[in-house]
């Protein structure tokens, strides 16, 4: 049972790492038609990478703690 929910909780992981890559895309394509705010467009594009990269890892940590792989 506790396999199972390391297994939920990565794929949760993955899916949230997944809408913070495409919200990343999104803030590039609108600040690269807006024309203008380089620097927030690269730290808003900079913070969902970095939020994508830390959900992956936690759901990577708990699925080899709660599930052994």
């Amino acid at each position: 049972m506790i396999e199972r929910l390391g297994i939920v909780l990565y794929r949760l992981g993955c899916v949230i790492s997944g809408l913070c890559i495409i919200l990343a895309g999104v803030t590039l394509v609108l600040g690269v038609s807006s024309g203008g705010g380089w620097p927030e467009t690269f730290f808003f594009i900079g913070s969902f990478l970095i939020v994508a990269l830390i959900s992956w890892l936690v759901g990577k940590t708990l699925r080899y703690i709660l599930a052994g792989y």
